[in-house]
């Protein structure tokens, strides 16, 4: 969706970014997702996680994804993999597809996971805000990172925008939440 959002609305990115590869990226690193799960990275133990996870996603690919594949389709899904995890600086298309792997899981978060209330956990407010900073913070992060990998100015401002907007939706989702009676308070970022 992400993907078909900036070959629409962008100008700039298409013209410096291979859109396919994003998505076979973004397919490849999903497949595994939909196998072993995601980890939030605001578990207290997500560090500890994530190679565990990694490593978990690359025994998905090599053992249930690529058997059912040519060889060629294969060794091009690790490939990306590869690319996906271990981004070259100057690597657009990683960066990019890492980037829309963050905003689609806060798009998540905020459907689906900001709601503890009716889950019936108690945060404290201060965690929570802390949790919603995090996640905020890690979607700037990823965006600069497209950002510098990327050859022209305009590129790296349509990515600002994409940035803005994503921001701006996590805190009219936030709002709305506290709107309807959760004590989740908007966030200001700085």
């Amino acid at each position: 969706q992400i993907t078909d959002d900036i070959a629409d609305d962008c100008i700039y990115i298409p013209e410096e970014v291979d859109l396919i590869t994003v998505k076979k990226m973004t397919y490849v690193h999903d497949a595994a997702e939909t196998v072993i799960g995601d980890y939030s990275r605001s578990a207290p133990n997500y560090e500890a996680l994530k190679a565990k996870k990694v490593r978990r996603e690359g025994l998905v690919l090599s053992q249930v994804l690529t058997p059912h594949l040519t060889p060629e389709l294969g060794q091009e899904a690790k490939e990306l993999f590869e690319r996906f995890e271990n981004p070259a600086p100057n690597d657009a298309e990683a960066h990019l597809t890492r980037f829309i792997d963050m905003v689609q899981g806060n798009r998540t978060g905020v459907l689906h996971v900001w709601d503890y209330k009716r889950a019936g956990i108690e945060y404290p407010p201060a965690e929570l805000r802390s949790r919603v900073d995090k996640s905020m913070v890690w979607v700037l992060e990823r965006g600069v990172r497209t950002m510098r990998a990327l050859e022209s100015t305009e590129a790296s401002e349509e990515v600002l925008g994409m940035i803005a907007t994503e921001i701006s939706r996590f805190g009219r989702s936030i709002s709305r939440r506290k709107s309807r009676g959760n004590e989740i308070k908007r966030t200001r970022i700085d």
